[in-house]
C-alpha cells in the first residue's frame, strides 16, 4: 500500500519550474468521465452517488473529502479522491465500485490496531474538524506535532479510512500517547524510507507516493540513521500528503531555498499542509527559518 516513487522529475518541476506530469498506464480502454475533481465538489458527488446506491441512508458532508453515514460512520474519501485525480479516466468505474462496497465495508468494519496510522495535518484544518465532532459530542484524537502542524491517527482500510476518536481508545486498550506510538511503529514498518538517497551537502530531493506518503515523517526514530548519514544535518518539507522533500545541511541559503520550492508545492497542492522546514533533532523535528 505504501508505494514509494523517488520524484526527481517532480522536484525539477518545483525548483525549475518545467512542465511535466507522469500519468499512470491503465488497462482497457478509456472512457470521457464528468466528475468535478476539485474536492469540494468530489464530495458532494460522492455524496450523491452513495444516496443514489443506498437511498436509506443518511449521508452528511463534514469537509472536503469527509462524509459521514448515518450519523456514525465517518467515510474518508482521500484515497478515492488521490487515484480519480491521477487516473481520471477510470475515475467513475473506481467510485461505483467504492460506492457498491460501503455496505460491506460497514458491516465489516475492522478496529485492529494494525491497520493504524498517524498522518499530519494543519493545525488549522484539524481545529476545524475537533470544532465539527465536538459539536456532536465525539472527540478527535490529535495532538500537536512540529510548527503548524498537527498529528492525528486513522484505522487505514482498503476503501476507507476513519479518523481515530476518543470512543476507540477503549475498544484498542490503548492511551493516547501508546496509541500514536503504534500509529508510529506501523508507519516506520514500511520501506518508504528504502528511497531515501545519499545527498552532497546542499542537495535536495524528494519522496513521492500515496496520500500517507507524509506519514513517514512521524517516524521520527526511522529517520535517525538518514540524520547520521547526513552529519546531522537533515531538514525536510511536508507541502502536501503525497511528499517528503529531504535536504543535507543546515545553511541559511538552503533553508531558503527549501522554504521557495515549499511555497511553490503548495500553491498545486489540493491539500496543502506546510511550508515550514523542519530539522531533524533527537528529541524531534523542529522548526528552523532562513535569517
Amino acid at each position: 500500500m505504501f508505494r514509494l516513487l523517488l520524484g526527481s522529475m517532480a522536484l525539477g518541476v518545483l525548483l525549475f519550474g518545467t512542465q511535466a506530469v507522469a500519468t499512470p498506464e491503465a488497462d482497457g480502454p478509456t472512457k470521457k468521465v464528468d466528475i468535478p475533481l476539485d474536492e469540494v465538489g468530489f464530495t458532494a458527488y460522492a455524496r450523491d452517488r452513495i444516496l443514489l446506491l443506498h437511498p436509506g441512508a443518511k449521508v452528511t458532508i463534514d469537509g472536503p473529502l469527509l462524509l459521514t453515514v448515518d450519523g456514525d460512520d465517518r467515510i474518508g474519501l482521500g484515497r478515492i479522491h488521490d487515484f480519480c485525480t491521477r487516473v481520471p479516466d477510470h475515475c467513475a468505474e473506481e467510485l461505483n465500485t467504492f460506492v457498491a462496497a460501503l455496505t460491506e465495508v460497514r458491516e465489516t468494519q475492522s478496529y485492529d490496531a494494525a491497520l493504524l496510522r498517524s498522518v499530519v495535518r494543519p493545525h488549522d484544518y484539524v481545529s476545524g474538524v475537533q470544532a465539527q465532532f465536538a459539536a456532536r459530542n465525539e472527540a478527535v484524537v490529535a495532538r500537536s506535532f512540529a510548527g503548524d502542524l498537527d498529528e492525528l491517527c486513522v484505522f487505514d482500510r482498503p476503501k476507507t479510512t476513519e479518523t481515530v476518536m476518543q470512543r476507540h481508545l477503549a475498544q484498542l486498550g490503548l492511551a493516547a500517547d501508546a496509541l500514536f506510538s503504534r500509529c508510529e511503529a506501523n508507519v516506520a514498518a514500511t520501506e518508504m524510507l528504502d528511497g531515501v538517497r545519499d545527498l552532497p551537502l546542499g542537495g535536495i530531493d524528494m519522496l513521492v507516493g500515496d496520500y500517507y506518503q507524509s506519514s513517514l515523517v512521524t517516524a521520527h526514530e526511522a529517520w535517525r540513521s538518514v540524520a547520521a548519514r547526513f552529519g546531522g544535518k537533515l531538514l525536510v518539507v511536508v507541502p502536501d500528503p503525497t511528499v517528503i522533500i529531504y535536504a543535507h545541511g543546515d545553511s541559511p541559503e538552503l533553508i531558503a531555498r527549501l522554504l521557495e520550492i515549499g511555497k511553490r508545492a503548495i500553491q498545486d497542492s489540493e491539500r496543502p499542509l506546510s511550508t515550514e522546514v523542519l530539522a531533524w533533532t533527537p528529541d524531534g523535528w523542529k522548526v528552523v527559518s532562513a535569517p
